[in-house]
């Protein structure tokens, strides 16, 4: 028979202590009420609760075994004494006073020194955790190691999990909330983060909390400690979880890529340092904390230091993980007497219990297969158990497969191939395209956003939707109904219901004008939000721009963070106030808003009349050659006067490049979304729409009929809120970063732009402006950021400045 690979719903067991409040988990699913419930099923349940309380006990067991912990302290040791004598400076590097973080003490020499000489597990593993995530100890054994392709391939199944999601609402409910407080705002999230945070007392916690430990642990609400698995979970779809369930392991966020590079650099280190460390008691250790942060399962673990041990030539085979429902009986350095005296409840292993209630409730039926006997004492491990589970009542009738690499649904509009021939949408999309128009606002916003994004770019492109819905929707909700069927957020987006709402929002307060809103709808708009830690140029609507150079910029089209064409890519982190991870990219300053930007290039190229791009060019002309006499390099741009601020020479701004760059930034003044400096002249940008009433007459009337006539009052409020958003942040960002580093996984973190040297670009000689033809599909990017604003990278020569 085979127990299921995670607790029933309705059948786990009860939280244990230490154990993360309980968020959205697999399930197997229960028996339909009143049927009899056969006895592989009843089996399969019980060994699922066994199960989870055995890792428990297991966890809370290791994590005071003193081999294992002083194991720990040998190899955190050994990597602070060769730091010390390579990179002195970098020794806080070992050190975390991030609150979420099982185990952060600080980063003082002192209490790093303390950890080394008396810390207790916790403390050591995440000393030696800090060191491997940061690359410090990677580049201490010559660099870091190649990550492992199954762990790679696995990962895009990992998605937020919804509490997490949950938090992100509101998050950004409190933000938008002008009736309470900043303190008010913070005790209202910080409330709501102690639900998902770790339940154990601090007084019960094992090994017991240090004095350094609890000066960052414990807060009024309890511990501070956020479990992975609050943040992460994995989809039920994913070659993980089936072959997770064929063999009866518990699964929480997938294979612990963490314990893998652990395993990795202790084998380095013995290899090159002469440091005969034990790859065993390496593992228990990892164990003992991953299981009690809540932050993978004894399976994810194992399997992360199997992959691990299977690229060691000679390793030990005893330390071998034998994936089937006898897995618990081999836990090094732990004999099986050990386990069942302190580990196992009633001193039998999970198995053992689930055999009993199958052979109590078959009645003589012979149901299914027996469960594999354990290993025989002083056996060599055997090959791990890939029998078929056929025999099982309702089980599959085939060998499980290898894993799969995981399929990632992208929506049309994703792909870089060009569009084909398309097939007719099913009935259910043509019957609520029938409906959406008659339907209540809410009622029809809920049933967009339950649309799979292949389904929404499906329903976007049906014929006559855009007539039939602007036949019967007044302006606003019009606006707001295109804006939901145009925006889609790519997979690998890392706050995608905070992103889709503020993009969402931001287009449709740009669609008040129906006829642009129907011209674009009809012509295949798209707005695509590009995740925050992925190059422009990786998704499917703008490989084309890869390795692409900007005309005198010295960029390439691989660092911009936007681009304004039919498919208008925006970026996660400008809509949300967060900074880019892509090496090379930029920020933008707090308020200046590239999503306005390009969508407004969107509405000049395709949602405009020829008569309303006339009327854009002869402003731009006008302000090229103003009647009135003045210097043309004293007039006002949206960007400021075209003239250096450094020495008053006449040189270009970015909005006086050319009548789309013009248009776009007097659109961004128009929103108030027109912050900062610009980056060719030095002078600050002009923003508000006061500021364009008084100085854009000719742009006005047109900007008033796209945007309306108080867009001030209307607007959705400042947009890319920086500042705030690293208030927000420091919350969560800190255990985020640590965690997707110390997974191997690539996802380049926020942290806050570096200054850039005082000198800015030297601005160019005024350029000729020739009129460029608006139906070309140039790409248009956003300005470059005020060379004062910092970079989402460290400057060459700050890293090694700060590596020495």
């Amino acid at each position: 028979m085979g127990p299921p690979a995670r607790p029933a719903s309705g059948a786990a067991p009860s939280t244990a202590p230490g154990t993360p409040r309980p968020g959205r988990r697999s399930a197997t699913p229960s028996p339909d009420r009143g049927a009899p419930v056969p006895a592989w099923v009843r089996a399969r349940i019980r060994y699922a609760e066994e199960a989870a309380a055995f890792e428990q006990r297991l966890a809370e067991h290791l994590a005071e075994h003193e081999a294992v912990t002083e194991e720990f302290r040998r190899m955190a040791r050994a990597a602070w004494e060769r730091a010390r004598l390579q990179y002195p400076r970098a020794l806080a590097t070992f050190g975390s006073d991030n609150p979420s973080l099982p185990g952060s003490v600080g980063t003082t020499r002192p209490a790093l020194q303390q950890v080394l000489r008396t810390g207790n597990l916790r403390e050591l593993v995440t000393f030696l955790f800090q060191g491997i995530s940061s690359d410090l100890v990677p580049e201490l054994l010559g660099g870091r190691e190649d990550p492992d392709p199954q762990i790679e391939a696995e990962r895009p199944s990992r998605r937020q999990a919804e509490g997490r999601t949950e938090l992100e609402r509101l998050a950004e409910r409190l933000r938008l909330d002008d009736t309470l407080t900043t303190a008010e705002k913070q005790a209202a999230l910080a409330r709501a983060t102690a639900e998902h945070t770790l339940s154990t007392d601090p007084d019960d916690v094992r090994p017991p909390l240090s004095r350094a430990e609890r000066a960052l642990a414990v807060n009024e609400f309890g511990l501070t400690w956020m479990p992975a698995s609050s943040v992460y979970d994995l989809a039920m779809d994913s070659a993980f979880q089936g072959t997770s369930e064929d063999t009866g392991g518990l699964v929480l966020t997938g294979t612990a890529g963490s314990t893998y590079r652990f395993l990795v650099h202790a084998a380095r280190m013995r290899d090159q340092w002469g440091i005969d460390l034990d790859l065993g008691l390496i593992r228990a250790g990892m164990i003992a904390m991953s299981l009690s942060a809540g932050h993978h399962s004894f399976h994810e673990v194992m399997r992360g230091a199997q992959l691990a041990l299977d690229t060691l030539p000679g390793h030990d085979p005893a330390l071998d993980y034998q994936d089937n429902w006898g897995r618990y009986w081999n836990v090094y350095p732990l004999t099986e007497q050990e386990l069942r005296r302190h580990v196992a409840r009633d001193g039998r292993f999970p198995d053992e219990h689930a055999q009993e209630v199958r052979d109590e409730h078959a009645q003589g039926v012979r149901e299914g297969t027996a469960l594999p006997a354990p290993p025989a004492p002083g056996s060599a491990p055997s090959a791990p158990r890939t029998e078929q589970l056929s025999t099982l009542p309702g089980s599959r009738t085939e060998q499980p497969s290898a894993p799969q690499a995981p399929r990632t649904e992208q929506p049309p509009a994703l792909n870089s191939a060009p569009p084909g021939l398309r097939t007719d949408p099913p009935a259910t999309l043509t019957e609520l395209a029938d409906r959406l128009p008659d339907l209540p606002a809410a009622e029809r916003t809920a049933h967009l956003a339950l649309l799979t994004p292949a389904e929404r770019e499906q329903l976007a492109g049906l014929p006559g939707l855009a007539a039939a819905l602007r036949s019967k929707l007044g302006d606003r909700e019009f606006a707001d109904t295109v804006a939901q069927l145009v925006v889609q957020v790519a997979p690998g987006v890392d706050r995608p219901v905070s992103a889709g709402h503020e993009a969402r929002t931001r287009i449709a307060a740009m669609l008040r004008d129906p006829a642009v809103a129907t011209r674009l709808l009809e012509q295949g708009a798209r707005v695509l939000v590009v995740p925050k830690d992925e190059a422009l140029t990786t998704l499917g609507p703008f490989r084309d721009l890869a390795g692409r150079e900007l005309p005198a910029t010295g960029r390439t089209w691989d660092t911009v963070r936007g681009v304004g064409r039919l498919d208008t890519g925006v970026t996660e982190e400008n809509l949300l106030g967060e900074t880019p991870g892509v090496p090379g990219a930029s920020s933008y300053a707090d308020g200046y808003s590239t999503t306005t930007h390009e969508f407004a290039h969107a509405i000049h190229r395709y949602g405009l009349s020829d008569a309303d791009r006339r009327t854009i060019t002869d402003a731009y002309r006008a302000k090229l050659h103003p009647s009135d006499g003045r210097d043309p390099a004293d007039v006002e741009w949206p960007d400021g006067p075209r003239r250096s601020a450094r020495d008053g020479r006449p040189a270009d701004n970015y909005s006086s490049t050319d009548e789309f760059e013009y248009f776009a930034q007097a659109v961004n003044a128009y929103l108030g979304t027109n912050s900062g400096t610009d980056p060719l002249t030095g002078h600050p940008r002009n923003n508000g729409p006061a500021w364009v009433r008084d100085n854009e007459p000719d742009l006005l009337p047109l900007l008033e009929r796209l945007f309306g006539t108080t867009p001030e009052q209307d607007g959705p409020g400042p947009a890319n809120p920086v500042e705030a958003t690293r208030a927000e942040n420091e919350m969560y960002e800190g255990f985020r970063a640590m965690w997707d580093r110390a997974e191997g996984v690539h996802r380049a973190q926020p942290h806050p732009p570096v200054p850039a040297p005082p000198q800015g670009r030297t601005p160019a000689a005024p350029a000729t402006h020739p009129v460029t033809d608006a139906g070309a599909e140039t790409p248009l990017p956003p300005p470059p950021t005020d060379p004062r604003g910092g970079w989402a990278e460290f400057p060459e020569g700050l890293t090694d400045e700060l590596d020495r």
